[in-house]
């Protein structure tokens, strides 16, 4: 009998990093929701490498590890996903 060599999916985990004008953080996330002008999409572990833009004024929603949901809104900006980090560069609120 063959080994498996799948991530067990219940503990892998994305890191979402966010960087705007004034502020930057880190939150260690299940998955993620982001909005884009063609549509809502979900990022988990292992995602393609996309780069997308956020539409303005909507929420982005994300599930922790340990199973809690947080959000928040974003100005707009630019999300890279890549190697399961995803790089939010929000607009600045004027």
């Amino acid at each position: 009998m063959s080994q498996s060599t799948h991530t067990n999916s219940e503990t892998a985990t994305i890191s979402i990093e966010t960087f705007s004008h004034s502020s930057s953080g880190k939150i260690t996330a299940a998955w993620v929701e982001i909005d884009s002008p063609s549509g809502h999409f979900v990022v988990g572990p292992g995602h393609t490498e996309t780069i997308s833009l956020i539409r303005p004024g909507s929420t982005v929603v994300y599930q922790a590890p340990d199973g809690n949901q947080g959000s928040f809104v974003a100005p707009g900006g630019l999300a890279i996903i890549q190697n399961n980090i995803i790089k939010l560069i929000l607009y600045s609120s004027l």
